[in-house]
């Protein structure tokens, strides 16, 4: 158990002089039992440490001089039984590196505010202890860089044999692991954990069993009676096993922010108090490892504890859990599998292409108003959003609206080795294709016809000639903002699927539909019926619904915001490029359109569409999986060997990625396309 105070910092210096003038200092210290010891030798020492090139070479190197030294030996044991008596360690044991039980936007505060002022924690406690003789990475690195051997053996060197230090540090272990056990059951018996569990109350919990169980082992070990926690391990298990199915009814109950947090939360105090444990185990060659990887784990925590960014990453990681819990089977239904599927994909891109084209032309002819700004947006949001959700409700496709809704899907299949997801964006890819094409070679012959047709009825065109030149100018790849442009409409695409699976997967996990089919107030209102059909329609198509109307926001006032701040900020989608053309080509006629720049230009915004809603997708479904960047480069070589091996596949149901075509099942417009009804 002395192994908790190792520290350190990463200075620069020779490796052996500097090792063994630190355990002459921590030598000479002096003896003081009631005091806390003076931490510059220990600095001093793990600073060397965290300084040296071979970890295991300089933790051998202090032992070896330890051996050899009998006097240098007992005056560090000293030293460390010293300290060992005066810090407080339990409440760095029950709380470095877990989630805090006051949530994650509290702890960013904490840490924000310690940047400035200090902590209020007494000095002889392990965290200040921690924070007083260390500086930077320099303990952690070396720490998870030494091997267990070279630690433990590091660590029994240092050990004290006096009875005070020892009885000290088990004091320490014994009321962390109270503390941690209570804290799980408590967490164990949230009510708001208790509506996703099943069978929830049928059964005695393993939360309070435990708890009762941990107090019988720590009772009886503080009265140095006979203790044995193997009962304690099998009612952890059954912790473990109760979080288990709950995490299993995520995907078909969804999960809010809170679930993910309090299950992450469970899984941090189980995984402590097992720890904690063993550390306190009879038998040396199973206490010693689990002391080594707690020294460890609170090394790095508290290296973790005092940056703001780790706090971020897991609201992020909470934040991408909740958008894909539930979302996966309307994300799936983008991924084409078998050639019906193929099939079907080309049919909803063609009805949604046709939807494009008639957004395009109410677009011009609202931008023919020349309404005020405001106003001019709010129309131009109206028009994207009801051609959104009307493609939505009619079961059709928008294809850069595909990678955005896919996140959950991916995320399914992200794996250890990264196959079944590479599978899965082969088969998305030419998902992506057939859409694009489907959407583009009809809303441009579409948006054609129409403005031929109101120009028979009415006598001119959709757009003016000076309105045509223009939406030619904006389709150039080169002289025009088409490229940075189709970025930003990317990530507002990406955006809009982020809402909608955070909607959708919300109204599940929060049972909104089976609350609407109860409401008394509604029923009232609206009719049994009535209230029956929006319970059913809030359950299949909120999500969807709400990501179409805040995309055609985002879109529709851009232009609007660009203006306000005096910005180039401007949308550019694929389907719409390619209906202005058709817009622009009747009315300035083949000689007025450079049509290999605009065909360009057309493919260059669907490519950056796609490849920028695809990206951020794809990091979303990976912060899901607890994965991050360092996994792209590999991910990305994988794909160059998919490229190479199945390249017919990337484009058409054929090869390995095909599969076999089968009846189509009853379908439910919830996602923006057809999803199977499990």
């Amino acid at each position: 158990m002395g192994c908790f105070v190792l520290v350190t910092r990463a200075p620069t210096g020779d490796l052996l002089a500097p090792l063994h003038a630190a355990l002459e200092a921590m030598a000479s210290a002096g003896d003081e039992p009631a005091r806390l010891p003076p931490l510059g030798p220990l600095e001093a020492l793990f600073s060397a440490l965290g300084a040296s090139p071979d970890p295991d070479a300089a933790a051998t190197a202090i032992a070896d001089r330890l051996d050899a030294d009998a006097a240098l030996r007992e005056g560090a044991r000293g030293y460390v039984a010293r300290l060992c008596r005066s810090v407080r360690t339990w409440a760095a044991l029950a709380d470095l590196g877990l989630l805090p039980a006051h949530g994650l936007v509290a702890e960013m505060q904490d840490r924000l505010t310690a940047k400035i002022l200090p902590s209020h924690r007494p000095p002889h406690d392990l965290v200040e202890v921690l924070d007083e003789v260390s500086d930077g990475r320099g303990a952690a690195s070396w720490a998870e860089r030494v091997s267990d051997d070279a630690f433990i053996r590091l660590c029994r060197a240092l050990m004290p044999e006096d009875e005070g230090a020892r009885a000290a540090l088990v004091h320490g272990a014994l009321r962390a692991i109270e503390l941690t056990s209570h804290r799980l059951a408590a967490v164990g018996e949230e009510p708001h954990l208790a509506l996703f569990a099943e069978d929830a109350g049928d059964h005695e919990s393993p939360f309070l069993a435990q708890a009762e169980e941990v107090v019988r082992f720590t009772t009886a070990r503080r009265a140095s009676a006979p203790a044995d926690p193997a009962h304690a391990f099998v009612l952890l298990r059954q912790c473990e096993d109760q979080a288990a199915r709950i995490e299993r009814r995520i995907p078909q109950s969804g999960a809010t922010i809170r679930l993910t947090y309090e299950l992450g939360r469970m899984h941090d105090l189980l995984g402590r108090l097992r720890l904690l444990l063993t550390t306190l185990s009879p038998d040396p060659e199973v206490a010693w490892p689990a002391r080594a990887t707690l020294t460890r784990q609170l090394l790095k925590a508290r290296v973790e504890s005092q940056r703001v960014m780790p706090a971020v990453r897991r609201g992020l990681h909470l934040v991408a859990a909740e958008i894909v819990s539930h979302a996966g089977r309307a994300g799936g239904s983008y991924i084409t599998r078998t050639r019906g599927e193929y099939a079907r994909m080309w049919r909803a891109a063609a009805g949604a292409g046709s939807l494009v084209a008639l957004a395009a032309v109410f677009k011009v002819g609202l931008g023919a108003l020349h309404a005020p700004l405001v106003i001019e947006a709010f129309l131009f949001s109206l028009n994207y959003a009801a051609a959104f959700v009307a493609v939505q409700m009619l079961g059709f496709t928008i294809a850069t609206k595909q990678p955005s809704m896919t996140a959950a899907a991916l995320s399914e299949n992200v794996d250890e080795d990264q196959s079944r997801l590479v599978e899965t964006i082969v088969c998305l890819s030419r998902s992506q294709l057939a859409a694009i094409l489907g959407n583009v070679l009809v809303a441009f012959p579409t948006a054609f016809l129409l403005s031929w047709l109101l120009s028979f009825l009415f006598g001119h065109p959709v757009a003016d000639p000076t309105k045509a030149a223009a939406l030619v100018h904006d389709l150039h790849p080169l002289e025009s903002g088409a490229i940075p442009h189709a970025a930003l409409t990317g990530v507002w695409l990406s955006l809009s699927g982020i809402v909608a699976g955070y909607v959708s997967n919300s109204v599940i996990a929060r049972h909104v539909p089976a609350r609407i089919a109860r409401s008394r107030p509604l029923g009232r209102w609206l009719g049994e019926r009535r209230r029956a059909r929006l319970a059913e329609l809030t359950g299949s198509r909120a999500g969807a619904t709400t990501g179409s109307v805040v995309l055609g926001v985002l879109l529709g006032s851009t232009g609007m915001v660009g203006i306000a701040l005096g910005l180039p900020l401007e949308i550019r989608h694929v389907s719409f490029a390619s209906a202005n053309l058709g817009l622009a080509l009747h009315a300035l006629g083949p000689s007025g359109v450079a049509l290999g720049w605009s065909l360009a230009g057309i493919a260059a915004i669907g490519a950056t569409n796609l490849v920028v809603s695809f990206f951020l997708s794809l990091v979303l479904a990976m912060r899901a999986r607890g994965r991050g960047f360092r996994d792209l480069p590999s991910l990305g070589r994988l794909l160059l060997r998919a490229l190479v091996r199945d390249l017919p596949g990337w484009f058409l149901p054929v090869g390995r990625t095909a599969r076999v075509s089968s009846p189509p099942p009853p379908i439910s417009r919830t996602g923006g396309s057809r999803v199977s009804v499990p």
